[in-house]
């Protein structure tokens, strides 16, 4: 008997009193741990930040409401306006994410009504699966939280003395560069601009399973396969697996847009003599005004944007013979004085116009040499003829905006205004990164404040209205600003 007690009392349940010494140092280690995990539970839930429930994977096959598009006068800014609220608040029902189409990240969605959308990401994927805890971890220690996704480059003061020649980095990531170029072409009145805006989506219901290394077998963009690899195969579905269910959810920056499926035609050489001024046509200048002075309209924006990408022959795109502003992922190129490094020259090229109308027009003996760095000495085989051809509304607009104006009234201070009513704000045009392209700090990567980019805004302004003065000087008032 004495021996099955002694038995029974050595099988019984261990309590806390029967612990070592060696065991019980690690008890208040432990109730530190668990209640840390509970305070963590606590504080994800109580976050903000979206966690969507995951959305149907295939929007092939449905049918959408997105026959809104409108021409883009006074009438139609209530129909803007729907529209961007639509695009901003509606819930997302679907995502579509092995949609390939350029060099840039899209996502057609599929918003409730059945509205069709696009969005684009500002920031590059961080394509670390534990960046989660880290957004978390900052967000709960910090004194300066991140509202969403930021790349970990430091944000640079750009000092005009010191001028840089930079490149932007993230050519996938076009979001904040389509909603700035947005607001831009609301500030200068031109409502050309098929309607979008910006909006913060969980990255568990953006990015879960987003690989697009499997593109459609007709998707004309397949040869690009190599830059979406970074999360195939068995490492990548592990590294989903742990965003999807192992980290917090963190906002992604994007730009949402209406969906919008058209094709387009870029101006010809003739548009172009009329702009440069080498060609008068009375007849055709009668008959195709409008459309000449829409293709000004938008050199002139795509300088003040940087965008050099509408210097090939897509990205020009009509709606009811009105010419749209069409696609500035690429815009904001070259951090935010690009138009002023190196003297006049710079990003002065776009004034030029298409390549097409340096080839075609002005250079017998092209080269892909001159396409990559064309020159303004007259005397020269790589010499770029810029427009010279302008709406006079528009430079006059334009006038009340430049240097001369009181501060609050400039182009800058315009677009701080504009960008504060704006869902995410000043913050997106924060988000690019950029790398020195030449000098003694070359291949260092920079972001700059959005104060950088406003006073960018009116240098560049400042540069144009210059080459106008000049124009103006050369050919008349009356050749060179015209009334429509």
């Amino acid at each position: 008997m004495g021996s099955d007690a002694g038995l029974k009392k050595k099988m019984s349940a261990p309590s806390l009193h029967g612990l070592l010494p060696t065991q019980k140092k690690f008890l208040p280690a432990l109730g530190v741990i668990a209640c840390f995990v509970v305070f963590l539970v606590i504080r994800m839930s109580l976050s903000g930040v979206p966690v969507e429930e995951e959305p149907v994977h295939d929007v092939l096959g449905m049918e959408f409401h997105h026959e809104r598009l409108q021409i883009y006068e006074s009438s139609a800014h209530a129909e803007d306006l729907a529209w961007r609220h639509d695009l901003e608040h509606r819930p997302i029902i679907a995502v579509d994410r092995s949609w390939i189409w350029g060099v840039s990240e899209k996502y057609p969605m599929v918003l409730e009504g059945n509205i069709k959308a696009m969005c684009k990401p500002a920031t590059a994927r961080d394509f670390n699966p534990f960046y989660g805890w880290y957004f978390f971890f900052w967000n709960l220690f910090s004194h300066r939280p991140m509202r969403m996704y930021t790349p970990s480059v430091p944000l640079y003061d750009v000092n005009l003395m010191t001028e840089e020649w930079v490149s932007f980095v993230g050519m996938r990531a076009q979001g904040a560069s389509e909603i700035v170029a947005y607001h831009l072409d609301s500030v200068l009145d031109y409502r050309r601009k098929p309607p979008l805006a910006s909006r913060l989506v969980s990255n568990k219901q953006l990015y879960f399973y987003g690989d697009v290394h499997n593109p459609r077998p007709d998707s004309p963009y397949e040869k690009k396969e190599h830059q979406w690899k970074e999360r195939s195969g068995i490492t990548g579905f592990i590294a989903n697996v742990i965003e999807r269910y192992l980290t917090p959810a963190y906002p992604v920056a994007v730009s949402m847009h209406s969906w919008v499926e058209m094709k387009g035609t870029a101006p010809n050489t003739m548009v172009g003599k009329i702009l440069m001024q080498l060609e008068r046509s009375p007849t055709m200048i009668r008959q195709h005004l409008r459309a000449v002075l829409d293709v000004s309209d938008t050199i002139v924006f795509d300088w003040l944007m940087d965008d050099h990408d509408r210097k090939q022959d897509h990205n020009w795109m009509s709606f009811h013979e009105r010419l749209l502003i069409w696609d500035s992922g690429l815009a904001l190129r070259h951090g935010p004085f690009a138009a002023g490094v190196d003297g006049s020259q710079g990003c002065g090229d776009i004034l030029c116009g298409t390549h097409r109308f340096m080839h075609e027009i002005e250079n017998p003996a092209w080269t892909d040499s001159i396409k990559a760095k064309p020159d303004f000495d007259p005397e020269s085989n790589k010499y770029c003829n810029r427009i010279c051809f302008f709406r006079s509304e528009t430079i006059e607009h334009l006038r009340a905006m430049g240097p001369t104006a009181e501060h609050e009234h400039r182009l800058g201070a315009r677009m701080r205004q504009s960008l504060l009513l704006d869902a995410v704000g000043s913050e997106l045009m924060e988000l690019g990164v950029y790398r020195v392209k030449r000098g003694r700090n070359k291949n260092k990567q920079r972001r700059y404040y959005a104060d950088n980019f406003f006073t960018g805004f009116d240098r560049k302004l400042a540069m144009l209205l210059e080459h106008v003065d000049a124009c103006v000087e050369q050919h008349g008032k009356d050749r060179v600003l015209v009334e429509y």
